[in-house]
């Protein structure tokens, strides 16, 4: 069929395998993942893969390699992503922008890895959730292998490769956020983000008054040690809409049906948060990209309208209505404030009084 709404560039989160060398009690995708016999992608699928987003895009590709872990499909499989994406744009002449992240855990860095992420200008996004005891209580990773993962982190730094931390924030978090700042500090890790634990069980969810009370604490941790310098997703991401500037994290955006997760059979669903089953499935590499476009559209069409409860706040026009997988876990129609509206609402404030202060002591100054 014809794309026949405006085109849009897509982007791929590619489950290049389902094995994992750890094994995280919340991990997202064991419990959302398509049952498959596949654990690894094999070559064809990543060829096609590859081919079937750089065919359709016209600007901009951004390829996001997950897992799993990915770094266990070892250096080659990587070395062939960067050769098949080379190869197209000198067969075609197509001129498209091309991007590559990576998140891993972390264990397996070593010179090797990082020397291959500098040459091909990989970003990094390193899944760790703070100290020892914090990092280690639901993911399990032994002394050894945590102070690996930190002696990694200052290799990637001293390289000079771009890199970023993703931090689960849990119930066990609560309470520990000096020390989780003061952890991100000490070992100069000058980007990180958050995701609240939540898969749709309430009972062992982080609550929205938690996750509320760990961001404000953050927020003024932020302030009152002086360290703006780092650079703090969700801080960052309120006040380029607090200023009227593009925003860029895919909560606040309506670009839900641009993001594709692709498994290790080339099968595509929605965004990674979202169950995959025949209720999800968009489609395949293999198909056309064009009908799986349209399918996600139609996947994320009654989210683009705002939730009820949402008229007359003074944050809308920021969120946007916030994460779609957290007001699908409320209402699979999108009609409900999302999970967390009563936490970012909380910190949302707290920063907006911060900058109002701000901005009368340069007026009266």
């Amino acid at each position: 069929m014809e794309d026949s709404a405006e085109h849009k560039d897509i982007s791929y989160i590619v489950k290049v395998t389902n094995n994992c060398n750890m094994g995280c009690q919340y991990c997202y995708y064991r419990h959302n993942r398509s049952k498959s016999p596949e654990n690894r992608m094999r070559p064809e699928v990543l060829e096609r893969t590859i081919a079937s987003m750089l065919d359709y895009n016209t600007d901009y590709a951004n390829f996001i390699w997950h897992g799993g872990e990915p770094l266990l499909m070892g250096r080659p499989f990587y070395e062939s992503i960067v050769e098949i994406q080379k190869g197209y744009l000198r067969e075609t002449g197509k001129e498209i922008i091309i991007t590559n992240c990576i998140q891993t855990n972390g264990v397996l860095l070593d010179d090797e890895w990082i020397d291959f992420f500098v040459e091909n200008d990989f970003n990094v996004s390193i899944s760790l959730d703070g100290f020892f005891d914090l990092h280690s209580m639901n993911r399990g990773t032994n002394r050894e292998a945590f102070d690996a993962i930190m002696a990694n982190i200052a290799r990637l730094s001293e390289r000079g490769v771009p890199f970023s931390v993703l931090t689960v924030v849990t119930k066990e978090t609560i309470g520990q956020e000096e020390e989780l700042f003061d952890f991100f500090a000490d070992y100069d890790i000058s980007s990180f983000g958050f995701l609240p634990m939540n898969y749709g069980d309430e009972e062992d969810s982080l609550s929205p008054d938690d996750y509320g009370a760990f961001l404000k604490r953050f927020f003024e941790l932020w302030i009152t040690k002086g360290k703006m310098n780092i650079s703090i997703r969700e801080f960052d991401e309120f006040m380029r809409g607090y200023l009227g500037q593009e925003q860029r994290l895919c909560h606040h955006t309506d670009l839900c049906d641009c993001y594709f997760t692709v498994t290790p059979t080339g099968d595509l669903y929605p965004c990674d948060c979202f169950p995959q089953n025949e209720q999800t499935k968009l489609g395949n590499v293999f198909g056309s990209i064009a009908d799986a476009h349209e399918a996600n559209r139609r996947f994320f069409a009654k989210s683009h309208g705002m939730p009820v409860g949402c008229k007359g706040c003074e944050f809308a026009h920021i969120c946007n209505g916030g994460c779609r997988y957290h007001r699908w876990l409320k209402d699979e129609e999108y009609g409900q404030k999302q999970y967390y509206c009563e936490s970012y609402r909380a910190l949302y404030g707290e920063i907006a009084a911060c900058l109002s202060v701000g901005s009368e002591s340069q007026q009266s100054g």
